[in-house]
């Protein structure tokens, strides 16, 4: 969640994105983002996460065994995600937002 200000009433409160720009407590003032204000929660920070990452595989008749997905779990929720054996995977969530950060380490040349 953001912290907003509205410029008529002065209120500070901690809301998702509105769907219009008018104060909720006024109904009359624009609001603007407060940075850095000094109740600004922890959890507005990007942080990064450890999920439970599953890999799902199938037998193949010539060619061994093949990568149908991987599936990322997180909070009940299930993400396919496109990432090959050898690449890493990073995962941060902020506020409600999640972002995932493959780096193929196959592609480097030294």
């Amino acid at each position: 969640m953001t912290l907003f200000r509205c410029s008529s009433c002065h209120a500070v409160y901690q809301d998702y994105y509105p769907p219009d720009d008018t104060c909720i407590k006024c109904k009359r003032g624009l609001l603007r983002i407060v940075a850095n204000h000094p109740s600004q929660l922890k959890e507005d920070i990007m942080q990064a996460l450890k999920p439970t990452l599953q890999l799902h595989t199938r037998e193949e008749n010539d060619n061994g065994i093949c990568i149908n997905s991987l599936i990322m779990k997180h909070n009940g929720n299930n993400y396919h995600l496109y990432a090959n054996t050898k690449d890493t995977i990073y995962i941060f969530s902020e506020s409600i937002a999640l972002y995932v950060l493959t780096v193929n380490k196959g592609n480097y040349s030294a």
